[in-house]
């Protein structure tokens, strides 16, 4: 089966180049629906190699961690970045992340050259978890699964902000027609906007009413006239 997967944790302590190797602990997680199959892969730059790529089996939002061997060639140090990736079962990649390792010098005790012996230098280096920021982890802004495989709580909660000011619009506008108010308001705006024309409606029925009683008087004073003329 195929899903679609994430990549929530990357990490590798720092080592000297002379202990021959360290390991880094990625951690997946399946965001698909069904049982399916991923493999985890480790690319490295030139001085540091990685150890093979693991094949993983995961039910839905089943998560998990492993663990790639890394090798140092001679005795460099410095930071190394290393690409991790997840692929599919297709061979499709659904996500990846970069990595830094951190690779210090092999320590040389001369003995004490003065002062506290006991003194040294600090190869002790944090170790780094690259993976972007949520805005470059999770560019969609409808991924939930996304946000909340890397802990990304403050878009869930613009998403959540955004889904219930959307509900509370919709519900106003439904409020808004069962009582007829877009009418009222259209009707309002008509009025503000064009009284002019409101006014002209009007002096036009005064003028078509005062033609109408005019011509309502010529009729009967005619008919009057000609009453009279019969009775004569």
């Amino acid at each position: 089966n195929v899903a679609p997967g994430r990549i929530i944790k990357a990490e590798a302590p720092s080592f000297e180049a002379l202990s021959g190797s360290g390991e880094a602990e990625l951690s997946i997680i399946n965001t698909g629906a069904v049982l399916a199959d991923f493999i985890l892969g480790l690319t490295c730059a030139l001085g540091l190699e990685a150890g093979p790529a693991v094949q993983v089996s995961l039910k839905p939002l089943e998560s998990t961690s492993r663990q790639i061997r890394l090798y140092v060639s001679g005795d460099g140090s410095g930071r190394f970045d290393c690409n991790v990736t997840l692929f599919d079962a297709l061979g499709e990649l659904t996500d990846s992340v970069l990595l830094q390792v951190n690779i210090s010098s092999l320590e040389r005790d001369s003995g004490a050259q003065g002062g506290n012996g006991s003194g040294g230098g600090d190869t002790n280096l944090p170790s780094t978890i690259t993976g972007g920021t949520c805005a470059t982890t999770c560019p969609s802004f409808v991924d939930v699964m996304c946000f909340v495989a890397h802990a990304c709580w403050d878009r869930v909660g613009m998403l959540l902000l955004v889904v219930l000011l959307v509900l509370a619009a919709a519900y106003a506008c439904c409020w808004a027609s069962l009582r007829g108010l877009p009418c009222r308001l259209l009707g309002c705006l008509c009025n503000c906007l064009l009284p002019s024309s409101k006014q002209e409606a009007g002096q036009w029925q005064m003028q078509s009413w005062a033609q109408q009683t005019a011509m309502a008087q010529q009729a009967a004073m005619a008919q009057q006239a000609a009453m009279a003329q019969q009775a004569a």
